[in-house]
């Protein structure tokens, strides 16, 4: 089965999501095209698809009829997508729309030092599809002192951990996967699979990541490579190192009782690449992601191991913005409206030309003829009104739609530490912890052998500081929003 095509669609940061029907809100009118079209360069992430200039034709014919625009399409890798759009704003070229992210082409960054225009005054005029389907709730994660920087792209927008279990081992063993939906419930599972397989691991670990669901219970600040958050259930949004909470550690003592049982890899603390087929990871995901993400080598079946949330950076992971050097404003914001509305422009955009790339296999669904336009389909723009992909369930984006529905949201959803009055001491906990990370985050080491000797360390570089600084902004980003929200 090639899941190609799907998995270009919601698998990279693992994304995907609801179908709005055809007759949904386009309030686009014809162009009227006395002038010739406005051309707007957009640049997006990934490889430039073999069909680009049949497939860009087809899309530039159309805008030009709605809304008399046409796109100058460019691609750059996802390796090389940030130093290529750091060097262009940086030394000032053209440019008027750019995907920008909380992992690429860094948003925030780009936001503070001024490389994006402020779209507040656009968006009522030219955007309101935007602004009638994305919650309210998002926005404030594109808004930076009451300026709104970038459209968020809604899709699967929320911050899902997952346990992805092998589901030929599951079967084998006579388990069901929703009985192992917490780390503490896992064992049953792995001791069966260990008895099943003494030569091997239920656990397979990366030297970079540990065990993937370390800090679930915590909005990360800084990411998983410094010990900063503030707990997903916390109202008062207090800011903590994670490892001082009695959640994290009696995480880290059930992972070393684990990997003391040999259900952990032994080299966990230097493995890079994760084997092919493994009985049981953790990932971040949405319903059916183990049907069209995570079966390439087995049939997989995922199980919510946490309940999902909006957060900072789960909504940031996919953005447009638009550049402070535009000259054209408002038709970005028209593009983007229009690709969010209209059901014909957003799978053109996605899937491209109908009977040359894809065939329709219902009113809602399509097949892929080919992989010749295959673009990053969540850097475009909203989920909610693509045709699903043989052979996703029908029903995909229906149970996406209810789970960013069902979520919560992060107590601090909107919120971005600005690290730069503690830049010093964020370099120097993030270099000390990263000597003790895989130890820790794997359960390679015990946290009575290391826990006193990190903490201590950790602070003599500063990490008080940095919490100090980070409840400072928190109280400060509380005492905003509660202003704005009166």
């Amino acid at each position: 089965m090639n899941f190609k095509r799907i998995k270009s669609i919601g698998c990279f940061f693992v994304l995907l999501l609801f179908l709005i029907p055809a007759t949904f809100g386009c309030e686009n009118q014809t162009a009227v095209k006395a002038d010739p079209p406005v051309t707007l360069i957009w640049w997006q992430i990934g490889p430039q698809p073999a069909d680009f200039n049949k497939v860009s034709a087809k899309i530039n014919e159309y805008l030009e009829e709605k809304i008399n625009v046409h796109l100058d399409l460019r691609y750059c890798d996802i390796n090389g997508y940030t130093s290529k759009l750091s060097r262009i704003i940086q030394s000032g070229e053209y440019y008027d729309m750019a995907f920008t992210s909380s992992w690429a082409n860094p948003f925030i960054t780009n936001s503070n030092a001024g490389a994006y225009r402020d779209l507040k005054d656009l968006l009522p005029e030219y955007g309101r599809s935007l602004t009638g389907t994305i919650p309210d709730q998002l926005w404030r994660t594109v808004t930076i002192d009451s300026h709104i920087y970038g459209v968020p792209v809604y899709k699967d927008s929320v911050f899902a951990p997952y346990f992805v279990f092998n589901k030929n081992e599951l079967d084998k063993l006579g388990l069901k996967a929703q009985d192992f939906n917490t780390l503490e419930k896992l064992e049953p599972a792995l001791a069966a699979y260990k008895k099943a397989h003494p030569k091997s691991y239920p656990l397979e670990f990366l030297a970079d990541e540990g065990y993937h669901g370390f800090f679930d219970e915590f909005d990360m600040l800084l990411g998983n490579d410094l010990p900063i958050g503030v707990q997903l259930t916390d109202g008062k949004a207090t800011v903590v190192n994670p490892f001082e909470t009695d959640i994290i550690q009696k995480k880290w003592d059930t992972l070393h009782r684990y990997y003391q049982m040999g259900y952990i890899n032994p080299d966990c603390t230097t493995l890079q690449k994760r084997p092919d087929i493994v009985f049981c990871y953790g990932a971040h995901g949405y319903p059916y992601a183990d049907v069209t993400c995570w079966s390439d080598h087995y049939p997989a079946v995922g199980v919510p191991r946490y309940d999902s949330y909006f957060t900072t950076g789960s909504v940031t992971s996919a953005i447009n913005a638009v550049s402070v050097l535009s000259r054209h404003p408002e038709k970005c914001i028209q593009v983007l409206d229009l690709i969010d509305s209209d059901v014909y422009l957003r799978n053109l955009l996605a899937y491209g030309i109908e009977g040359e790339n894809y065939e329709q296999t219902s009113k809602t669904s399509v097949r892929m003829l080919n992989y010749r336009w295959n673009p990053m389909t969540f850097s475009q723009g909203t989920y909610f009104n693509l045709y699903t992909v043989d052979p996703a369930p029908r029903n995909l984006w229906t149970a996406l739609k209810r789970q960013n529905d069902s979520s919560k949201f992060s107590p601090i959803l909107g919120f971005s530490f600005d690290s730069r009055p503690v830049e010093s001491q964020v370099a120097m906990v993030k270099s000390e912890f990263a000597s003790y990370k895989p130890d820790v985050l794997s359960g390679a080491r015990s946290r009575k052998e290391v826990y006193n000797q990190m903490i201590a360390s950790l602070k003599a570089k500063g990490l008080d500081d940095i919490l100090a600084e980070a409840q400072k902004q928190v109280d400060q980003w509380k005492a905003g929003t509660a202003k704005e929200t009166k």
